[in-house]
């Protein structure tokens, strides 16, 4: 079993900083901070991937998840979510899971993980699984076509927010049947949760 930290815990400090810093620490794995300050997908051409892979490698380090729930870049921690009422911000969260997903790939990662659905506001439990029904149509089969599994992290199920969420993610991924074979529900007890089972 490899443990990893996340760089979540580091947004004061820069990508390589938190790696650094994780490395010193000890850990053989390390999640990465899919979001501003550290690894936003447009902000990395396919050079500073490759350079970011090189560096982490050479602290020992192998990325365990890309952790894609925040969206501070354009968004906040929730938002731009899966079940927004607006189809654009429904495809800025989708366009965000392939992006995560294609950098997964490119650095040789085997997971990512994405938000269970997003705060409900004014929509029905219905209303709200049919669009992250859709949502997760369109992202799973590239994930599974790179090899790359999806966690869905639910953190606490008395949340406001994330209990629901997490309870319209299980559904509707108990319902996907097929397309359910890339995505699994993680109610997150740790930060790092799917960073720590990857085996060396």
């Amino acid at each position: 079993m490899r443990f990893g930290y996340s760089t979540n815990a580091f947004v004061r400090f820069s990508l390589d900083e938190a790696v650094q810093k994780i490395a010193g620490l000890g850990f053989g794995g390390v999640e990465i901070m899919a979001d501003r300050p550290h690894l936003y997908p447009p902000d990395f051409p396919p050079e500073k991937v490759a350079e970011l892979k090189a560096r982490v490698a050479g602290k020992g380090l192998r990325i365990t998840n890309l952790n894609s729930f925040t969206l501070f870049a354009v968004g906040d921690t929730y938002l731009p979510s899966w079940i927004e009422p607006s189809a654009e911000r429904r495809k800025i969260r989708i366009q965000h899971t392939l992006d995560c997903l294609n950098l997964a790939f490119a650095l040789g990662c085997k997971n990512i993980s994405v938000p269970p659905g997003g705060p409900l506001g004014n929509l029905s439990r219905k209303e709200a699984f049919s669009f992250f029904y859709s949502g997760l149509e369109k992202v799973i089969p590239p994930a599974e076509e790179l090899g790359v599994d999806q966690g869905l992290a639910g953190a606490d199920l008395e949340h406001p927010v994330a209990g629901a969420g997490a309870a319209v993610a299980a559904r509707a991924v108990q319902a996907g049947k097929g397309i359910a074979r890339a995505t699994e529900i993680d109610v997150v007890i740790g930060l790092a949760a799917a960073a720590t089972t990857d085996q060396p």
